[in-house]
């Protein structure tokens, strides 16, 4: 079974696999479909290669850290996150060991107030998690640092667990950490961004 095939087989409601060789349009093969779709801004690098070896595509998308970002085009309906249960997976590289650096981000639709939030931190190599609800500029829950660190020009696997007793970060499938709270349910509909702290 492919990677690809793995991950639909979940059931995901998003899949952005970035196949594309040229923008803005990326298409979102989970369940949400084409309202879900995604758009670049500022012409980030298509083709590159990606972290699956074995897959007949393999193909990613750079980022720069400056300017180039992908919103969602629609939100994501509160009804999809109302037992607080949530997961998220993502192949990364970093080229520099600089930051902070926005991985992706589940905000309000004006961008101000967040609810999820994957970043890699200033300094130390490390990664931050952060589930607010309600929605705001401060407070919530952190993992924060990751426990381990991640190597500059490689390529890593991260994902996210919440639920409503935990919050968890893993890390090239390994566990690295654990913050237990009662995470309240993200009630709102969010818009999420990938590589920006917000979609405004």
């Amino acid at each position: 079974q492919s990677y690809r095939s793995a991950v639909l087989s979940d059931n995901p409601l998003f899949y952005l696999s970035f196949d594309e060789i040229t923008g803005p349009a990326i298409v979102n093969a989970g369940n949400l479909g084409a309202t879900h779709n995604a758009t670049t801004f500022n012409n980030p690098g298509f083709g590159w290669a990606g972290a699956i070896s074995n897959d007949p595509i393999n193909r990613a998308v750079r980022l720069d850290g400056v300017g180039d970002y992908l919103t969602v085009n629609s939100a994501i309906g509160a009804a999809n996150f109302s037992d607080a249960s949530y997961s998220i997976e993502a192949w990364v590289k970093k080229d520099t060991a600089g930051g902070p650096r926005d991985i992706a981000a589940l905000t309000n639709a004006a961008g101000s107030q967040h609810g999820i939030l994957l970043e890699t931190n200033a300094a130390g190599q490390t990664f931050r998690y952060l589930h607010r609800s309600p929605l705001g500029g401060g407070g919530g829950e952190n993992i924060n640092p990751s426990a381990q660190t991640y190597n500059v020009d490689q390529w890593h696997h991260i994902a996210i667990v919440n639920d409503a007793n935990a919050m968890r970060f893993y890390l090239d499938g390994n566990l690295d950490s654990v913050t237990n709270t009662s995470s309240a349910a993200l009630n709102v509909d969010l818009t999420a961004a990938l590589g920006r702290l917000s979609n405004s």
